[in-house]
This record gives C-alpha cells, sequence and structure tokens, in this order.
C-alpha cells in the first residue's frame, strides 16, 4: 500500500470513529463510569507509549542523520509541546476565572480539543512512511474516539448550540483529516533535508503534547477515583496500552 493510499483511508476511518463516538454521549443518558475510566486509561497509556517508544526515537534519528549531534533538540522540542499546551491552560483558567459564565468552559474545551486534532493529524501527515504513519494512526485513533466521545458529553453538559451539536462534532471530525492532508502537502513540497528536518522538528513536539494529555489525564483521574480497586484497574490499562506500544516497536 502507498503512502498516500494508507493517509487517505486513516482519514476517513478517523472520520468516522470521531463522529459515531461523538453521537454516542447524545443517544445515551447514561454511560458507565467504570468502563470509561479503562478505555481512557488505555488511551493515555497508547499516547504515552507512541512518544516514548517511536516518535522520540524517529525525531532523535533524524536530526542525527542531518548531522545535527551538538545539541538534544527531539527533547528540547518536546518539552517546547508540553510547555505550548500548560501555557493554553493557564490562559483557559484565566478565562474561566474572569468570568461567571459557565458555557465559556464548554467553549475552551472545544476550541482546544480541535486545535489539538490539527496537530495530531499533522503529526500522521509529516511521517514520510507507512509503518511509522501506522503507529501514529494507531494513538490518534484511540484518542479521537475518547475525545470526541467527551467533547460531545461536554456539549451537553453544557448545553451547548443544542440545535448544532451534531454539525460541531461533524467539524470536530474535520479537525485531524485537515491536518493530515495540510501536513502531507507541506511535506511533499519539501526538498528532502528539509522534510526530514520538518519531520523531526513535528514529531518531537508532538509528542510533548502527547506526553502532557496522555500523562496529565492519568493523574487528573488517580485523584478524582477514590476506589482502590479502580485505581488498580485503570494503573492496569495504563499499563497495557504502553506495553502494547512498546511491543509495536519491536517490528515498527
Amino acid at each position: 500500500m502507498s503512502l498516500i493510499t494508507f493517509k487517505i483511508i486513516a482519514s476517513i476511518f478517523i472520520f468516522i470513529v470521531a463522529v459515531l463516538a461523538g453521537l454516542l454521549p447524545l443517544q445515551l443518558k447514561h454511560f458507565h463510569s467504570g468502563s470509561r475510566h479503562l478505555t481512557d486509561s488505555i488511551t493515555n497509556g497508547i499516547f504515552l507509549g507512541a512518544a516514548i517508544f517511536h516518535m522520540l526515537p524517529d525525531s532523535q534519528a533524524g536530526f542525527e542523520s542531518l548531522g545535527l549531534t551538538q545539541y538534544p533538540y527531539a527533547l528540547l522540542l518536546c518539552f517546547s509541546g508540553l510547555i505550548i499546551l500548560q501555557l493554553v491552560k493557564y490562559i483557559t483558567i484565566y478565562f474561566n476565572q474572569a468570568t461567571d459564565d459557565s458555557k465559556l468552559n464548554g467553549v475552551m474545551i472545544l476550541i482546544i480539543l480541535c486545535i489539538h486534532s490539527i496537530i495530531e493529524g499533522a503529526t500522521l501527515g509529516i511521517n514520510t512512511t507507512v509503518a511509522n504513519a501506522f503507529v501514529i494512526f494507531i494513538a490518534i485513533i484511540a484518542h479521537k474516539s475518547c475525545d470526541s466521545f467527551a467533547l460531545a458529553t461536554t456539549l451537553k453538559r453544557y448545553t451547548l448550540v443544542p440545535n448544532f451539536q451534531i454539525p460541531l462534532i461533524v467539524i470536530y471530525a474535520l479537525m485531524t483529516p485537515l491536518g493530515i492532508a495540510v501536513a502531507s502537502g507541506i511535506i511533499g513540497v519539501l526538498s528532502n533535508r528539509s522534510g526530514i528536518l520538518a519531520e523531526s522538528i513535528m514529531n518531537a513536539a508532538a509528542a510533548g503534547t502527547f506526553i502532557y494529555i496522555g500523562a496529565l489525564d492519568a493523574i487528573i483521574q488517580q485523584f478524582r477515583v477514590k476506589s482502590l480497586k479502580q485505581n488498580f484497574l485503570d494503573f492496569s490499562a495504563l499499563i497495557l496500552g504502553m506495553s502494547f506500544m512498546g511491543l509495536l516497536a519491536i517490528w515498527i
């Protein structure tokens, strides 16, 4: 299968999964919290594993192939991606404190999720091999479905634009394919050396966002749940997700 064909199929599949996951909360009144915790934990593990076992090593290898070995650029960019997301969080908290309108929280969640979805798509789009793109695809599918579910739940909780919730979910689902298309186009017009540099930079920066989302979600979830049994199950699911990505690193 060619790289372009894989990216087209991946974009379509990601869009369909995101729409279906987003429509589910609008149709269900309740969702078992224990099941949601387990799926979130597996997703967080997949995100952490993708960043640690695949994206950071690939980024470092790219910099080394360009002779850029004087400084750990991959780690620097990874940390930068993490800090940028933390900055976005600080801005969100500031605006939430500056207003009494509870709906703003839902709006900010929507904006952040859309931005992160574009970054996710760009991370897949910049990859120049099917094997690497497949690893990112697995992480995106796992995370996108959970995020789409969370977005729909947020829209429902804050009763945001009740007549346009489904169109918003569809727009959100399109953000990742949009990121894939834009990044693929940019990589296509760059020279070989510039393409490797761009891919290495994006892989490292996106790894930081993956680590931030995965680790932060896991920590928040741990403090939110008071049940020792549920915490143990969540931790086991987290390790399972990371182990899966670690095993993939043996072959990919």
